[in-house]
């Protein structure tokens, strides 16, 4: 007798038999027991997982003349002549290859006819997806109302491009992908039955190559069956179906943490020794780093990533320090590979510069982390105060104290103090549990003093903030009242600035923290502009007309009095005064005059 191919050999005969579609068996199961069977059903689902197998079991079911409505007993007329490949009851066509009108009407000819030895004459077409368009609508009217003893199974691939026009005439059943499980234990029952001694992890791996298929993971086992006989081992099935060895992935794992380079080269060089091809290398360290990714996940066991006990394990020892991050930019960088080698030309070099990239790169960092380490209660805050409690440079002595006019400062003029000495201590700023830096370098006593001063630094860290309290000037309350109240007053020829800086709470909030930093009190800061002088308030309300000269007026409030271009343009575009010096006029000599040198 010929030899049968393992995916012939062990198909399944009943809806016992199936596996990994109980959902489709159990349906079928109650519609013919309760007599509710529909006339035309669709099967689809991707290759190898039993559509053309459960349209030959549903065939053999009800044409089945034996005790039993739902287990074909193999034994009548019926099951011999389905078993014969060639029934007379089970018609199977192939679409891709009868694709035309005239093959579909060939067929709906045959509808017309009896069955020959059973009740029901069964039509199945595998891959309709591929019949033509006309064939389809040749199908229609026969489909939608066949005769009470046919009934249609059709299978195929790619459900989408089946017609709607079919679909809604149709039974759907979509059959799942076979798990790994289930394809092994069914190969471990195939080896039992077949006296063969299999190694468990040899038939997960076949089982992970199948991918869901149990025809693609008989064929493969009947291909390592050939080649190592009644012993079936782990090696001979990587060897035959070219699957690198899992310590190639455990050992590029530990190159790449280590920024080992080299060690990635000869790893390649390994797996291009033993006959693999750089695209199945690259499917099979994806799915270790999958696998390593996930066993790092609470609750999930080997069970649920399909792989051994003793694989597990050393998937949760392996590189300890790198982050999930870490392996997720490695699948990120794997995919990209995968994707552009189909179309390098050189495909080595192509892999080997990945995997040295993915040595070459550094550790990922937490950027929730550092935002804490920011943004946190009370870190911001600490940090800020950190920096800016920071020395000032030696180089860059404070200024001078700038002077109050006693109209501004009546009764909080500040006391004299001696002016503290130059830090020397470099700059630096420190993060985390760090001490912060010495004590303030202003305080309360020589805050008005030294504001000029207080006011550049705090422009160096609010620039925009800072720049608007130029030109102010600051007066203290009391030494020993808590909150330490100041007032800021701005010049009454500096609006602009005022409206400003008090249009935005941010600035005020934040002047008050630069303050409490440096004085390490509470502050309380008062806001104000100055009244408006006798002078503003004799000028004329109209930029056209010339204002009066105050008795004591400066320079500038004469000429803008005299040239009512000057009122206008400091009125529209804010202008401020600086200083004024006087210049001698020039007469121009007449014609009659000499040259005059100047």
């Amino acid at each position: 007798m010929a030899y049968m191919a393992m995916a012939r050999k062990w198909r399944p005969m009943s809806f016992s038999d199936l596996v990994g579609q109980d959902h489709i068996a159990q349906t079928f199961r109650h519609a013919i027991e309760g007599n509710r069977l529909h006339h035309a059903f669709l099967f689809t689902g991707t290759r190898g997982v039993g559509k053309t197998t459960s349209a030959r079991i549903v065939a053999r079911t009800l044409n089945c003349t034996g005790g039993s409505t739902l287990e074909p007993c193999g034994k009548c007329p019926s099951c011999l002549d389905i078993g014969t490949g060639n029934p007379m009851d089970v018609i199977e066509i192939d679409a891709a290859s009868n694709t035309g009108v005239d093959d579909m009407r060939t067929l709906l000819e045959q509808t017309r006819y009896t069955p020959m030895i059973g009740k029901y004459k069964v039509f199945v077409i595998d891959e309709v997806h591929m019949l033509s368009k006309h064939a389809f609508n040749a199908l229609l009217k026969t489909l939608e109302e066949p005769p009470s003893h046919v009934i249609f199974i059709f299978a195929t691939t790619e459900a989408n491009k089946v017609p709607p026009t079919i679909l809604s005439r149709v039974q759907r059943f979509d059959f799942k992908r076979i798990s790994n499980r289930q394809i092994a234990e069914r190969l471990q029952y195939i080896c039992t039955q077949e006296s063969i001694q299999a190694d468990s992890e040899g038939l997960a791996i076949i089982a992970d190559k199948a991918d869901g298929s149990m025809r693609d993971a008989l064929t493969y086992f009947d291909q390592v069956y050939a080649f190592s006989g009644a012993e079936l081992s782990n090696q001979a099935v990587r060897q035959v179906l070219g699957i690198p060895p899992e310590s190639i992935f455990f050992d590029m794992v530990q190159a790449i943490f280590s920024h080992d380079q080299k060690g990635c080269f000869d790893i390649i060089d390994q797996a291009c020794g033993l006959g693999i091809e750089l695209s199945i290398l690259l499917d099979g360290m994806a799915k270790f780093l999958r696998n390593l990714l996930y066993s790092r996940v609470s609750g999930l066991s080997a069970n649920a990533l399909e792989v051994t006990e003793s694989h597990f394990k050393q998937l949760q020892g392996l590189a300890p320090d790198a982050s999930n991050g870490d392996i997720l930019r490695l699948g990120k960088i794997l995919a990209e590979t995968h994707f552009q080698l189909k179309t390098a030309s050189n495909p080595r070099l192509l892999v080997e510069t990945s995997f040295a990239r993915m040595a070459w790169l550094d550790r990922v960092a937490d950027l929730k982390k550092i935002l804490q380490g920011f943004d946190g209660p009370g870190t911001a805050e600490t940090v800020k105060k950190k920096i800016l409690r920071s020395p000032a440079p030696v180089s860059d002595p404070p200024p001078p104290p700038v002077p109050t006019p006693a109209t501004i400062l009546p009764t909080l003029a500040p006391l004299p103090v001696a002016p503290s000495p130059a830090p020397t201590e470099e700059f630096s700023i420190s993060f985390g549990d760090e001490p912060a830096p010495a004590g303030p370098q202003v305080s309360k006593f020589e805050l008005v003093n030294q504001w000029k001063t207080v006011q550049k630094d705090f422009c160096q860290m609010e620039p925009l903030a800072g720049a608007y309290l130029d030109g102010t000037v600051l007066q203290r309350g009391e030494y020993n009242i808590s909150p330490f109240a100041v007032k800021i007053i701005f010049r009454a020829d500096n609006a602009f600035n005022f409206n400003q800086f008090t249009k935005s709470e941010f600035y005020k909030a934040t002047l008050t923290d630069y303050l409490e930093t440096i004085l390490q009190t509470k502050v309380l800061v008062h806001i104000e502009p100055l009244a408006p002088s006798a002078v503003d308030a004799t000028a004329s309300p109209s930029p056209l007309v010339p204002r009066q000269s105050a008795p004591h007026a400066s320079t500038w409030e004469r000429d803008k009095s005299r040239e009512p271009i000057l009122q206008f343009l400091s009125e529209t575009f804010e202008v401020t005064w600086l200083d004024s010096k006087s210049v001698r006029r020039i007469q121009r000599p007449s014609q009659n005059d000499q040259p005059v040198d100047e």
